[in-house]
């Protein structure tokens, strides 16, 4: 029988994780990002020489073999001071977690500095293009995120209906989801739930699903190093017309419109 170790944590058989963008990082001058926030989660690996991050009203440095786990909806930037720098990122979308905005340090726990070694292989190659890789990166990614957060978990209150339904809605995002399938989740028929949420939050459930699914594709434009039809697939599009004409709908302009109107809201004093 194999021994039990205490350091690993029990995970929610109906957690599911998405991963949507793993990839190295470096800098050789001093450098940083913009401010930023985005409605997936994200992880950060140091790999070589410190980065100062912020999160919000938060600020600490990320060292090497150090991990960050930002929540979505957390603003955040990264500064690189050093002259050469290094780190894996990891973007993903987890189904059936709900989270306040704010950031995780894991450095110093045992059982995240046994996954490095495997998060390294997956971010340095191509390996997450495989199934079976990608269902191991996905099952690991769950497994630390559940083990960062379940303290705040056990804490957490029951959610109202507007936080259910954002919740709902973030997970699935970039990705569409219909007001049925969230009215199956919640237990309510599909007139009932949008005349509840509309009540409730002011605001039509349809021009919210939009409007949250939306925010996600601008932060993929903005921020992944992808072609912008490789990010159509992403989000669900059968076909960059249809991304296309979603993004002009809501933005009033096109997907290489959105892509190069990025802005720098300002240094927050990392």
């Amino acid at each position: 029988m194999a021994k039990s170790d205490n350091h690993l944590p029990k995970i929610d058989a109906t957690l599911g994780c998405e991963l949507l963008f793993a990839q190295p990082g470096s800098s050789d001058a001093t450098a940083g990002t913009r401010w930023h926030r985005h409605e997936f989660w994200q992880l950060e690996v140091g790999v070589r020489g410190r980065i100062r991050w912020g999160a919000d009203e938060q600020r600490g440095w990320l060292e090497p073999t150090g991990g960050l786990l930002v929540a979505p909806d957390t603003l955040h930037r990264f500064v690189y001071p050093e002259s050469r720098v290094d780190w894996l990122t990891f973007k993903y979308a987890l189904i059936g977690t709900s989270t306040v905005n704010r950031v995780w340090h894991l450095s110093g726990e045992p059982w995240f500095a046994d996954s490095t070694e495997f998060l390294g292989r997956i971010a340095n190659s191509r390996t997450h293009h495989n199934r079976g890789w990608r269902a191991l990166a996905e099952g690991l990614l769950a497994g630390l995120s559940v083990a960062a957060t379940a303290d705040e978990a056990a804490q957490r209150p029951t959610p109202t209906l507007v936080e259910t339904v954002r919740q709902v809605v973030s997970e699935r995002a970039p990705r569409e989801i219909r007001v049925r399938e969230i009215a199956s989740h919640v237990g309510l028929s599909e007139g009932y739930l949008s005349h509840r949420f509309k009540e409730q939050a002011g605001e039509p459930l349809k021009r919210f699903i939009d409007r949250h699914r939306y925010q996600a594709v601008e932060q993929l434009l903005q921020f992944a190093d992808m072609p912008i039809k490789l990010i159509a697939v992403q989000c669900g599009f059968a076909d960059l017309f249809g991304f296309s004409r979603f993004v002009k709908r809501i933005a009033g302009s096109s997907p290489r419109a959105v892509r190069n109107a990025v802005r720098d809201p300002g240094d927050r004093g990392v």
